[in-house]
């Protein structure tokens, strides 16, 4: 298999995203409310505001506003984001924006 390398989020295909999660280059897991992390760990707490993010229009709806992120599309929450061929460094949450099956916009939670 041929290593794509990771210059960008925003404008990558959701396919070739996802290709990059099964074959290591990106690493995360998805956001989930009940999470699988010791209860009160900082995993768990990202997870689980990530999972409201996702299950509450509103709340989200007004976070996106505040942050000028895009709320037009499908959007796909992630935990313990980590980008090992770019830095080792773990990322709390991330969020992309999917628009006719390209990511129009993402952001970080740290």
């Amino acid at each position: 298999m041929i290593k794509k390398s990771i210059a960008k989020l925003v404008g990558l295909k959701k396919d070739e995203f996802d290709l990059l999660v099964k074959s290591g280059q990106i690493q995360l897991q998805s956001a989930r409310l009940i999470p699988s992390h010791k209860t009160g760990d900082e995993m768990a707490l990202t997870s689980i505001f990530m999972s409201t993010l996702r299950l509450v229009k509103e709340f989200r709806d007004n976070l996106f506003k505040s942050i000028k992120l895009s709320r037009a599309g499908k959007v796909y929450f992630y935990t313990e984001a980590c980008f090992p061929d770019i830095n080792k460094c773990r990322i709390d949450g991330l969020v992309i924006v999917v628009t006719k099956g390209i990511i129009a916009d993402a952001a970080f939670l740290k």
